[in-house]
């Protein structure tokens, strides 16, 4: 065997090396991208329950809002506050939406969002006018999933 082939050989081996270590550090990348997924998620469901665990009003505010037929009951404000505490829902959700588009999260991650949940009926009642605030391509997917307008 030639000197030229050998060198070849060695060659051949590093760049194999080589791309097994960039495998093996994306993997790396997609577990630590993936777990800091999880932990926003998490730390997204414990401010909500913090929240409403913390403030009397806001809770009373869902109890109401949770029943449909109670929405005489409700003040210009409150549903102005339901309205902004649903798009902040939204755009949390959407973060998740994406992480599972790109691959970070797995597509069951949507579920989670609801805490295990369907989505509460105040949600459905205030959707037509937050859709239009959340990019189409999610607008199309929420609606597509709850069969909402």
């Amino acid at each position: 065997m030639n000197r030229k082939a050998v060198r070849e050989g060695f060659a051949a081996a590093g760049v194999i090396a080589s791309l097994i270590f960039v495998g093996y550090e994306i993997r790396q990348n997609t577990a630590v991208a993936r777990a800091a997924a999880y932990q926003d998620i998490g730390f997204s469901v414990l401010e909500t329950f913090r929240q409403n665990a913390h403030d009397p009003q806001l809770a009373a505010l869902f109890v109401v809002a949770n029943d449909t037929t109670r929405w005489d009951e409700l003040s210009e404000s409150d549903l102005m506050q339901l309205q902004q505490g649903l798009m902040g829902s939204m755009r949390a959700w959407e973060a998740i939406y994406r992480q599972v588009g790109e691959g970070i999260l797995p597509p069951d991650a949507i579920r989670w969002f609801g805490y295990g949940l369907e989505p509460l009926p105040w949600w459905a009642k205030l959707w037509p006018e937050v859709r239009g605030g959340v990019p189409p391509d999610f607008a199309a997917f929420v609606s597509e999933q709850y069969g909402w307008q």
